[in-house]
C-alpha cells in the first residue's frame, strides 16, 4: 500500500475538512495545467479519485499536507504497466513492471513524475 494512499485512508476526515476549504479558495487550473493533468490521468490505472484530488489542488496551488507527520514529500502510484526492456545491444529482453509515481514537494511546491522500473519476478532493478 503506498504512503499516499495509507495517508489519505489515516487523515481521511482532515482531508475532506482541507479539500473543502481549497474548493472554497477557488484555485484553478491553467489550461495548460488541465491538459497535462488529463494526459497523466488517462494513463493512470493505479490512482483513486482522493489521490487525483489532491494532485490536483497541488497542481493549482494548494499547499495543505494532508497527512504533515509523514513529511513533506508525498508520492502517489499513478500506474503500473508490464514492460518488455532490452538492458544493452546483444542481450536478450527482460520482462518488467514500470511503476509511474507523482511525486509532490510540500516544502518547496515542486513536483515530478517518476518511473520506476522492476523485474515481474519481483526482483528490483
Amino acid at each position: 500500500m503506498s504512503v499516499a494512499l495509507l495517508a489519505a485512508r489515516c487523515c481521511d476526515t482532515d482531508w475532506r475538512l482541507r479539500q473543502a476549504n481549497t474548493q472554497r479558495r477557488g484555485l484553478t487550473l491553467t489550461r495548460e495545467q488541465m491538459l497535462e493533468a488529463q494526459e497523466m490521468f488517462r494513463t493512470a490505472n493505479k490512482v483513486t479519485r482522493p489521490e487525483k484530488a489532491l494532485i490536483l489542488g497541488f497542481i493549482a496551488g494548494s499547499r495543505d499536507n494532508p497527512c504533515p507527520h509523514l513529511g513533506n514529500v508525498v508520492t502517489i502510484k499513478l500506474s503500473e504497466d508490464p514492460e518488455t526492456l532490452q538492458p544493452s545491444e546483444g542481450a536478450g529482453l527482460v520482462p518488467m513492471v514500470a511503476e509511474t509515481h507523482f511525486q509532490m514537494n510540500y516544502s518547496t511546491g515542486e513536483w515530478k513524475r517518476i518511473k520506476k522500473f522492476s523485474r515481474r519476478d519481483g526482483v528490483p532493478t
